[in-house]
């Protein structure tokens, strides 16, 4: 299992993705999204390279959020508005 713990700046989104475009992430992908103090963050993927990216099930969250993906899945963007978060992912 591999884990990761990624600080996400507000206006700056984060990509995470398989090291070659075409790949998918390894699933389940278990996800943390821990919002800054009074800012949200919101949790997109896609499911192809290139494709579009949807937001995950709990849309944008300004609270502690917890979520396990087990589709395929391509890569996550992440996006912080107004205050640094953290989103943690085990695979």
């Amino acid at each position: 299992m591999s884990t990761y713990s990624i600080p996400v700046t507000p206006g700056t989104p984060f990509l995470f993705a398989s090291a070659v475009a075409s790949d998918s992430l390894h699933t389940p992908l278990t996800l943390r999204a821990v919002p800054g103090s009074g800012g949200t963050l919101l949790v997109e993927y896609r499911i192809a390279g290139g494709g579009a990216f949807v937001a995950w099930p709990a849309g944008t969250v300004s609270s502690a959020t917890l979520y396990t993906l087990t589709g395929p899945v391509n890569a996550l963007r992440l996006t912080a508005a107004t205050a640094t978060g953290t989103v943690e992912i085990a695979q």
